[in-house]
């Protein structure tokens, strides 16, 4: 689609290495919720998009501390995903029908 982002992780496969990690950190007024392993909604206010991870052998959501200034922090997320050599994150901004009706068929 003509809005649609699509970020491509690859390295070059070596001896020593198998598994490698990529991170999404998110600012903390975004909330991300899972929709099957390898799809996700980011959320903020009246704004979605979907993110779509293609090539992952794993995908986590985990919180870290966003720091909002000096000794001031608050809780945001992050989503981490495990490839071999190439990932592929597809992302697309959807209206809320669109995520209430792909979050009801899980």
């Amino acid at each position: 689609k003509e809005h649609d982002i699509s970020i491509i992780d690859e390295v070059t496969p070596s001896n020593h290495s198998t598994r490698n990690v990529g991170h999404f950190y998110f600012h903390p007024h975004f909330s991300l919720h899972e929709i099957t392993s390898s799809r996700f909604v980011l959320k903020s206010s009246n704004r979605f998009l979907e993110l779509k991870i293609f090539g992952s052998s794993e995908n986590e959501v985990s919180e870290y501390d966003y720091s909002l200034g000096f000794n001031k922090k608050t809780h945001a997320q992050y989503l981490k995903y495990i490839f071999q050599t190439k990932v592929e994150v597809k992302i697309e901004i959807i209206n809320e029908a669109h995520y209430d009706s792909r979050r009801s068929k899980t």
